[in-house]
């Protein structure tokens, strides 16, 4: 293995974190591959001895933006060498299996499939995250990170999610979210008061789901959930699962990125 590309789809930048960890770990040469850039990914792909995929798990399931991402490119995928990465909040069965048994059922041979725990930024439910908690969550993934790519380079690959009660776990998130998650793509709450309808959130969508129409944001139907409009809005007046957003997590900055 001499070339390897680490291919993400990131929010709200935690996976963004992630690959880069990776790719710092790695100690062959290795590129980390935004799936939002406009890039020669026929090329990246092509002259790629492995490919990891990574990316945020919701309910146990991928983010639509990278399973149309593998259908697209799913005939140079084929035959190819990957594993699958992702990050979660507090909890996911099978994550990394769900996009795995795709890629697998496209002729790829899966060798590991990991999850890594990052900050939360479902910053419209809950409590806010706090710098301290967002450090120590660091920590130790940034451990597990080095501990993985260790592993995986001395042939010990880790399969997180291949066995029962992941599966289980998983399937059961995955029938809830199955019918949450276009209910919530539908109904993406504005706060009409706050909005200034300054583009940030049209200018930064990853799936250009967002359009200005009569000074205010609007959205249209093909949102992937990623919360980068809720985090992001300088007027905190987007909200997905809450009613209103009151706090943003403001993800991790190139600072602690190698």
């Amino acid at each position: 293995m001499n070339n390897v590309a680490i291919i993400y789809f990131s929010g709200t930048g935690n996976t963004r974190y992630v690959a880069h960890r990776l790719k710092h770990e790695l100690s062959v040469s290795a590129v980390t591959v935004n799936i939002c850039k406009e890039l020669d990914f026929d090329g990246i792909i092509k002259n790629s001895d492995y490919l990891f995929f990574c990316y945020p798990v919701y309910g146990s399931m991928t983010p639509k933006i990278m399973d149309e991402f593998v259908l697209k490119y799913a005939d140079i995928i084929k035959g190819k060498e990957v594993g699958v990465v992702i990050t979660q909040g507090l909890l996911s069965g099978d994550g990394a299996m769900d996009l795995a048994r795709k890629l697998q059922n496209l002729g790829t041979v899966v060798t590991t499939t990991e999850h890594f725990i990052m900050p939360d930024n479902l910053c419209d439910v809950g409590k806010p995250i706090t710098d301290k908690e967002i450090f120590d969550i660091l920590n130790k993934t940034n451990k597990k990170i080095n501990d993985y790519i260790k592993d995986f380079e001395n042939g010990k690959a880790r399969k997180r999610g291949n066995n029962p009660f992941s599966r289980m776990i998983g399937g059961a998130q995955r029938v809830v979210c199955k019918k949450l998650f276009p209910r919530l793509e539908q109904n993406i709450k504005l706060d009409n008061e706050r909005c200034i309808g300054c583009g940030w959130c049209k200018e930064n969508c990853p799936t250009t789901n967002i359009t200005i129409e009569n000074g205010k944001a609007k959205f249209l139907d093909k949102c992937t959930l990623c919360y980068r409009c809720v985090n992001g809005c300088p007027k905190k007046a987007i909200a997905i699962m809450g009613k209103k957003t009151e706090s943003q997590y403001k993800g991790l900055g190139d600072r602690v990125i190698p």
